[in-house]
């Protein structure tokens, strides 16, 4: 695990200070998310011609449209309900363009000193070297380790968006939010048998596909044999 870590930082440590601004931009994007979806339950609640309700998401919100002087009413949350996703989707917009950024940068930094090394290596070096070497080294493998940027964006997003739903869903029904997670991890352990198989059976295809690709030209071959 200290070699990983290592590694990582060695390989991304020069965009540290990108990957966090990412990270705090992915959690506020799960946090405005997750308040303007849970908006419905004041919203039916106005809606229906009812009093504000006494849950922490309408709490949140009345504190919220308070603190710059305006009232819960079902326009004010038409209202800040849109601001949210306005909001929303502007910080999705930074998250891919930061990222698309990091991509690039990483991408063309690491293709130039891979260029500039085996430029410079001796020809004992690359005689030793497979066609299309350099290709799969500037092309292939370059892209490959850029995907990490996009693995630890997603990831991070699904953490804090699972995280924030958590939060809420709990202080919204602590019994039922604990009843589907218990439910959700049965389902969980009763399927997984049925997952390992599926990918059993996924591995197993390209070599079934081989056999019968070598049965069907076996066959075309004994066919034009035996034709007059």
């Amino acid at each position: 695990m200290q070699k990983l870590s290592i590694l990582l930082r060695r390989t991304y440590g020069a965009y540290a200070p990108q990957i966090t601004i990412v990270s705090i931009l992915a959690f506020i994007n799960s946090i405005v998310e997750g308040v303007g979806i849970s908006a419905i339950i004041p919203f039916f609640s106005l809606l229906n011609g009812g009093a504000h309700g006494d849950d922490p998401i309408t709490r949140l919100i009345t504190a919220l449209l308070g603190s710059v002087g305006v009232a819960l009413s079902l326009r004010s949350l038409l209202v800040f309900v849109g601001v949210l996703f306005i909001a929303k989707t502007v910080v999705l917009f930074l998250i891919q363009y930061i990222n698309a950024q990091i991509v690039f940068s990483y991408e063309r930094n690491l293709r130039s000193d891979l260029l500039g090394d085996t430029l410079a290596s001796g020809w004992s070096f690359l005689s030793e070297q497979k066609v299309g070497y350099l290709d799969q080294l500037l092309i292939t493998n370059t892209t490959n380790a850029s995907q990490f940027f996009y693995f630890s964006a997603n990831f991070v997003m699904m953490t804090s968006k699972l995280l924030t739903f958590a939060v809420i869903a709990l202080n919204l029904s602590p019994l039922v939010t604990l009843l589907a997670l218990g439910l959700g991890g049965g389902a969980f352990f009763v399927f997984k048998p049925l997952f390992y198989r599926n990918r059993v059976i996924s591995s197993e295809e390209p070599a079934a596909s081989n056999v019968v690709f070598r049965l069907f030209k076996m066959n075309s071959v004994c066919s034009s044999m035996s034709e007059p």
